[in-house]
This record gives structure tokens, sequence and C-alpha cells, in this order.
């Protein structure tokens, strides 16, 4: 990864992971959280932010008992029941940081080069979505809200651009969260999530 992403990333982390977990604490659950996923845009969007959304243990039920043959597909692909913003209010303090990704996401190949930015600098919201949900899955949830334990963390391109969604799920979950989910048939059956190659 070029230097200059991972700078960003690593000046951006605590204050995102900070944002996360003090709107995690906001929320009114009747239920533990099973996932939240942030959706990440490209320079379609006004502005770099992401929008969390979460899915609680009753949205889980309510979805595999309701949604029949797409239970699986809303249950990672679809929205939730809660949210979670990092980034998108006034008085964020990742916004700066954001800023310069949006900016180093607009910059034409030249200007990428001028810049000493590899062609990663285009995905910069994505690595950093990315990266803000492997620290997540890392940390203890018990004193910040109820979680299940199978609760995951992810990222995901809210605009289609040529990113794909399995390549995130890897890049953002553990080894052992993939497996657990797997095991337990919340992959998928015979779907592309059945099949997930997962790394170490």
């Amino acid at each position: 990864m070029n230097k200059n992403i991972q700078k960003l990333i690593d000046q951006s982390l605590a204050l995102m992971v900070s944002e996360v977990l003090e709107g995690a604490k906001n929320l009114k659950l009747s239920s533990p959280l099973v996932r939240l996923k942030f959706w990440y845009y490209d320079t379609c969007a006004p502005k770099c932010y992401f929008s969390g959304s979460a899915v609680t243990e009753d949205d889980r039920v309510r979805i595999l008992r309701d949604d029949g043959i797409n239970a699986l597909y809303n249950l990672w692909d679809g929205g939730g029941s809660m949210e979670v913003t990092v980034g998108l209010k006034d008085e964020s303090r990742c916004k700066p940081y954001f800023a310069q990704a949006y900016e180093m996401m607009g910059l034409s190949v030249q200007e990428r080069k001028i810049a000493n930015l590899c062609e990663q600098a285009n995905e910069a919201s994505r690595l950093l979505a990315q990266a803000l949900s492997r620290h997540l899955n890392e940390l203890d949830w018990s004193e910040v809200c109820p979680v299940s334990d199978d609760f995951i963390v992810y990222a995901q391109n809210g605009t289609d651009r040529g990113c794909d969604g399995y390549e995130d799920l890897i890049a953002s979950v553990p080894k052992q969260k993939l497996e657990l989910l797997i095991a337990r048939g919340f992959m998928g059956a015979g779907s592309a999530y059945d099949s997930i190659e997962i790394s170490d």
C-alpha cells in the first residue's frame, strides 16, 4: 500500500473508531447487534463518509423467517434497522481525513503520479472502511453495547463501482468469525457466500 494512503489510515483510525463506538453506545437496542456494515462511496457522493447500517438479533430472526429466498441476501447486502455514521456530522473530527480521501479519489492518473500516489488512491474510502472494520472486529464490545458471539463489522460498496463485496468481507472480518458464520449457515447454502475463500 502506498505510504500516503497508509498514513491517512494511521492518522484517522483512532478517530473513526471513537466515533463508531460513541454512536454504538447511543443505540437503543432491544437485542444484540449481529452486524455493522459501513457503506463507503466514491466521488459520485457529495463527500466522503460512511453510513453504518446495523442489524440486531431480532432483525436477523425476522429476516430469516420472513424473507424466503432473499433472506441471506437481505441479511448481508441489505440495509439495517439502525445507523451509525462516520464523518457525516459537522462535529465529526474525522472530516479532515475524509476530505483528504475524497480528494485522492478525485485525482486523475496524471495527478496521482504527480502526488506520488498509487492507483489504490481512487479507492481511498474503501481502504479506510476496510481498515476501520478490521480494527472494530478485534475489539471487546462488552462495554460498548450488546453483540452476538458471531457479530461482525465489514465494509461494503455503496456505489457499485468495481469493488467486489466478497473481497470487502474477507478484508474486513477475521477468519474465525467467517468460519463461524459459514458453519452456522448464515453465509448461504449454495450461494457465492458459501464458497468464500478465507485467507489467514
